[in-house]
């Protein structure tokens, strides 16, 4: 098939490299010796002169054939195993180049450009001590211009790298001023002051000698014996005056393997104490062995450990107080003033103009007074309300700082490369509770204003900005401790505190799991988690404060059903793993993301085994959720690589994207699988541990992942295998390879990859368009051959494989390989033959993998849809979910481009033939008892999906119940002032089902009885079924009034967090459908000037609402952007639906009368019930 927007290597045929043991993992061996050329001979005859210009020219041949191979091709290396055969075959030896050619990248000329949107490296922040008054609604009473705004007083401070007279830092929306007297410059230095010191006797002395933090109060058995010779410094960060201590916590860069460091703070370490400042009156703290602070970034409060816990007497100590002189900072004007202010808005920076130079390699503190907004866009510190039990509205402050809001609450260096330690300090309303990242050091202490108390935080490790978190609230919280003593709370509005209980419970086990399985301890006090009710992302990690959105938090058994527990599990363990894998190692820009988020969200599934105790079976489970994703958006051209040059700002909040996510994880499941577990835990610690409290890239974690790799291990080449050189072509280059597989003769097959495209019409961005490898891979082989696994092998270009005529032979066994197969039709029909025999034969992953390799590949044209359904043919034995969750995933494609057509009528009758057996088999009565087991979660997943699929092709039996449900279990058992919540009797995991079809296919009573029900709700899980059933209307004014109320940017009746999945919802309403793009049309600029600071809200919406399959919707769709051009064209969402809709359209022009008639014709056979 032709292809553009690709190159075909021009390299040789590889071999295998030594084979891995049958269990797909690593195998030592020696190489083979590489293929060796073999010369051919001929004759010719002829003239000399001729003879002679022969000679010239092919010496000018063999010149030219040199340089082009040593430019373009790779040595050929021949590594004999039990099933390789060296290839040569011309098929092969072409390269093309595609052109830059095609419609020019629309960019924006006035766009800020990349090097712009960075922060210049002449200054490197070491400490801030932020304190900040935010005037949060609902407790004091305070004037009328202060509310929803916040006082706060930065000290920054930093270290001079080049010579500048420039201070530059992120800021957005802040009220700086120009009054140049809140812009104070210090330089601090060590100085000997007379203090008082407490006395103690030997006894004491040793029992704080000896002290630990409950951070470290359990280790593991290597870090007990590992040694630190490190010297501990304080930050002298924002303190006036703060003694120095020595201690043993710096890492030691020549330590032996035997004697590594240890994980966390020493056992045995002396405490730091650090002070916080008043701009005017300094303060002292004791200390001995005073040094001069040097890398005070590594080691300031990395090894602090809480004098308050430390320090227990015994009886027998004695006190007294002695005058000693130490050595103490001493903080000092100097000298140097800000003597203008520029804000570049464009850029989200303001520059501090200087009178005098910053010396190079000089410390400063830099002293800000500024106000600012608490917004309502759910980013920077921003305001959270709710409804009491008592019916009153209440408010709670909140931040957001991920990817770049940092700035919204405090001028800073908000890049995450900037790491420095923070001290936070809060005054809040009487009645509320601050929370941050570190332990509290004092609480509720008094001030000047009766109504307003005082929390204090202790220093932070060093870390990013956009980690900083703050909460200000009334909420309550359930405790305890994990095994390693650490503090562990999660917290919530009081009505929904009973709800916290598993989040608790799933924290504290997985919290614990990652410790051990990183060899790393966990290394602050406490760890807490927050449920708001109004919350942008899913999650945020911020170090120590996790935030949440109320759903992915909080789960009550009575409303919230098995797979949203399961995604409150996930969350909690995608969550804590970034305290490990982004916090306390973090990518050094956001071009990186995607091995923090992938790394995340591959940690995710063990940690959820954990949590469950392996009955959630998640390594399945990752087949069909996040390897999935990443095959479907990855088969795009408007997709990218995992890593890609951050161009502009939109690029930093569209890179959180199902790329960044789910192919990271795919990608590092692959090394895994390939590594093994042990080399790979042993990688993944070598890598924290060499890069903890520092930014790292992701080539970092290839070279740590490489030193685990034996050295007899080989790559495809007969080189020793290369971690480095073979995640570059999967992590550097976009898309993924399908591998196809065609007969030579009675005893072999060969396999050869290409790149795999849904659409081949579409080209990628110029960027990304000539890929770095040339769309080629080194592709893992896991295969097994008549039900038998055979050794891990690999593919580079071409391939054979020993298989007779009869052999079975499955590619990608267990699903391990992000890459599809295609095989020859003999091949797909063994399989099909396997699969009505004994299905069973071929494992639950690879079931999987083959229905929905066979789907795709039919939806892209690349092999017939027949194929694909002859497949299904064997469901009616099938009784796990993985099988049967693809199949109905390719059911779906189907329904979606049949839509409302009178041909759909076909469609629904095969599919009721698919699903009518296991259809019958449900118990519904036990539909509202077995979904809290979680031993049956798949079996009950697998019942809900076909009740599902059952209704939604409108079967009377399954619709007719429903119905009836929704009548006698809920509107008829619910008053109209109570939640549904506490009186819905329909079955938990049916409910978005019935709610559904009861607004559908009801009418003005039901749809009003549901509102009422919506805003009465508490609970979000049970609000959010609510809201998303009243877009099940099939009320053309109701629709317009649905979307006219999503869009108004002042309405609370429709959380700002819930925009989206309104308009996704209407959009998923076959009369909705036909609406929503015509009011996006009409409202856009309105839309656009709503939500643009909420880039991910605002592309949630338009993926939403944009669903298109015509000639006519596609140049509706043209006209439109073009019309909003300014406002269209740096959000890629645009191009990506514009890409789907074309593919929609190409699929209906090629698939749809032929699918009409097939399915006329199977359902006409008086076989069909049985297919």
């Amino acid at each position: 098939m032709a292809r553009n927007g690709f190159r075909t290597a021009q390299n040789g045929k590889e071999t295998l490299a030594h084979p891995p043991p049958s269990n797909g993992r690593m195998e030592t061996g020696k190489p083979a010796e590489p293929a060796k050329d073999v010369k051919k001979k001929g004759q010719v005859a002829c003239a000399s002169s001729t003879a002679l210009l022969l000679f010239l020219l092919s010496v000018g041949a063999v010149i030219a054939a040199v340089l082009i191979t040593f430019f373009v091709t790779k040595g050929i290396y021949n590594h004999p195993g039990d099933n390789s055969v060296f290839i040569a075959d011309d098929r092969y030896e072409s390269t093309t180049l595609t052109p830059d050619e095609g419609e020019p990248e629309d960019i924006d000329p006035n766009a800020p450009t990349a090097e712009q949107l960075r922060l210049p490296k002449t200054l490197h922040p070491i400490y801030y001590n932020l304190t900040i008054k935010p005037y949060v609604p609902g407790y004091v009473e305070y004037p009328a211009e202060k509310n929803l705004t916040f006082e706060a007083t930065v000290a920054i401070k930093i270290r001079v790298t080049e010579l500048t007279d420039k201070i530059v830092l992120s800021a957005l929306k802040l009220g700086l001023g120009n009054d140049l007297s809140k812009y104070q410059i210090f330089q601090e230095s060590l100085e000997e002051v007379e203090v008082m010191q407490k006395s103690v006797n030997v006894v004491k002395r040793q029992a704080v000698e000896n002290a630990t933090t409950p951070a470290t109060a359990t280790t593991t058995e290597e870090e007990e014996s590992e040694e630190e010779e490190e010297e501990t410094t304080t930050v002298a960060g924002t303190a006036a005056i703060i003694t120095m201590a020595t201690g043993n916590a710096t890492e030691s860069e020549e330590e032996s393997e035997e004697e590594e460091e240890s994980e966390g703070p020493s056992m045995n370490e002396t405490t730091v104490a650090m002070t916080t400042m008043t701009t005017t009156l300094p303060t002292t703290v004791e200390a001995s062995n005073v040094t001069e602070a040097d890398n005070v970034t590594e080691t300031a409060t990395i090894a602090a450990a809480t004098a308050d816990e430390s320090e227990e007497e015994s009886e027998e100590e004695e006190e007294s107080e002695v005058a000693k002189n130490v050595t103490q900072f001493v903080r000092r004007p100097s000298g140097i003033s800000v003597k203008s202010i520029d804000t570049k808005e464009e850029l989200e920076q303001v520059i501090f103009n200087l009178d005098k130079p910053l010396e190079k390699d000089q410390e400063y503190v830099f002293e800000i007074k500024y106000t600012g907004p608490i917004d309502s866009q759910l980013a920077g510190m921003y305001l959270s309300h709710y409804t009491d039990s008592d019916g009153d509205i209440r408010y709670a402050a909140a931040t957001q700082m991920e990817p770049t809001d940092a700035r919204r609450m405090v001028p800073c260096f908000d890049e995450p490369e900037f790491k420095a330690v923070w001290k936070i300090t809060a005054i809040h309303p009487v009645g509320t509770t601050a929370v941050s990242n570190s332990i509290e050091q004092t609480v509720d202490e008094p001030t000047d204003d009766k109504n307003w108390i005082k929390t204090t935080f202790k220093e932070t490790l060093p870390m990013s900005s956009y980690l900083v978190a703050l909460a200000i609230s009334e909420f309550e919280y359930n405790e305890a401790t994990t095994k390693h003593g650490i503090r562990f709370r999660v917290w919530s509005r009081e009505e929904a505190l009973n709800h916290t209980q598993y989040a608790l419970n799933a924290g504290i086990k997985v919290l614990d799991f990652f410790a051990d399985y990183y060899n790393i301890s966990f290394p602050l006090e406490k760890q807490d988690m927050f449920a708001f009710p109004d919350f942008a992302a899913g999650a945020m990690e911020n170090w120590g404060l996790v935030m949440y959105r109320e759903r992915t938090l909080l789960y009550d058994p009575s409303v919230s059903t098995p797979r949203q527990k399961l995604s409150v599990a996930r969350t909690v363990a995608h969550e804590l793993a970034h305290q490990w894998f982004g916090n306390l190692v973090t990518m050094k820009w956001w071009n990186d993301l995607w091995l923090n988020e992938g790394f995340a969200t591959l940690m995710s599934y063990p940690g959820v085994n954990a949590i469950s105790d392996g009955k959630y079976r998640m390594e399945e489970y990752f087949v069909y959720d996040s390897q999935e994703n990443a095959l479907l958006r990855d088969s795009h051209a408007t997709s990218h690589p995992l890593f890609f040059p951050i161009d502009k700002a939109e690029d930093v909040s569209e890179a959180f994207d199902s790329i960044t996510y789910d192919k990271g994880s795919t990608i590092l499941r692959m090394i895994r699988e390939i590594l093994g577990e042990q080399k790979f835990q042993e990688g993944l610690h070598s890598y924290l541990k060499k890069f903890r409290f520092k930014n790292a890239v992701h080539k970092d974690l290839w070279t740590s992942l490489n030193e685990a790799v034996p050295e007899n291990f080989y790559a495809w080449d007969g080189s020793q295998f290369d971690v480095v050189e073979f995640a570059a072509k999967w992590t550097e280059q976009m898309g993924y390879p399908v591998i196809e597989v065609r007969r030579l003769d009675t005893k072999r097959v060969e396999i050869h990859q290409r790149r795999f495209k849904m659409d081949d019409q579409t080209l990628e961005k110029q960027k990304f368009r000539n890929a770095k490898f040339w769309y080629k891979w080194d592709i893992p082989i896991w295969y097994t051959l008549n039900g038998e696994e055979k050794p891990m092998t690999w593919l580079h270009e071409a391939q054979q494989i020993n298989v007779g005529m009869d052999d079975l032979l499955v590619l990608n066994a267990e699903s391990r390989g992000m890459y599809r197969v295609n095989y020859n039709k003999p091949g797909w029909n063994r399989i099909i033959d396997q699969l009505l025999k004994d299905h069973t034969v071929i494992d639950i992953k690879s079931r999987a993998r083959l229905i929905d390799d066979a789907f795709t590949l039919a939806e892209a044209n690349q092999l017939p849809y027949e194929t694909a359904l002859n497949i299904t043919r064997y469901l009616s034995k099938e009784t796990e979910l993985l099988p049967w969750a693809m199949a109905l995933d390719g059911v779906n494609v189907l329904l979606a481009n049949f839509r409302e057509e009178p041909e759909l009528e076909h469609l629904r009758t095969y599919i009721k033939s698919l699903v009518k057996p296991l259809y019958e088999k449900i118990n519904w009565d036990l539909l509202k008892v077995n979904y809290v087991d979680d031993d049956k979660f798949f079996q009950n997943e697998l019942e809900y999906a076909v009740i599902k699929k059952f209704c939604e092709i409108r079967e009377s039996d399954c619709t007719s119940k429903v119905q009836d449900l929704f009548q006698e279990k809920l509107m008829e058992t619910c008053t109209e002032k109570t939640m549904a919540s506490e009186c819905s009797q329909v079955p938990v995991p049916i409910r978005n089902l019935v709610y559904c079809e009861g607004i559908k296919m009801g009418g003005e009573a039901e749809y009003e009885f549901m509102t009422k029900k919506y805003r009465a709700e508490s609970v979000q899980v049970e609000r959010d079924r609510i809201m998303n059933a009243l877009a099940c209307t099939r009320d053309i004014f109701t629709i317009n009034k649905l979307l006219a109320l999503t869009a108004d940017k002042n309405s609370t009746e429709i959380r700002l967090q819930d925009k989206s999945s309104m308009f996704r919802s209407i959009g998923a309403n076959p009369i909705g459908k036909q609406i929503v793009f015509g009011f996006f049309q009409d409202h856009w600029e309105k839309i656009y000037e709503s939500f643009k600071d909420q880039q991910t809200l605002m592309r949630n919406m338009i993926s939403g609402s944009i669903d298109l399959y015509t000639n006519r919707d596609i140049t509706q769709y043209e006209s439109f952007l073009t019309k909003h051009k300014r406002t269209t064209r740096n959000l890629d969402v645009f191009k990506i639906q514009m890409e789907l809709a074309k593919s929609n359209k190409e699929w209906i022009e090629h698939h749809f009368k032929e699918l009409a008639e097939w399915f006329k014709k199977q359902n006409d056979k008086p076989t069909a019930s049985a297919a």
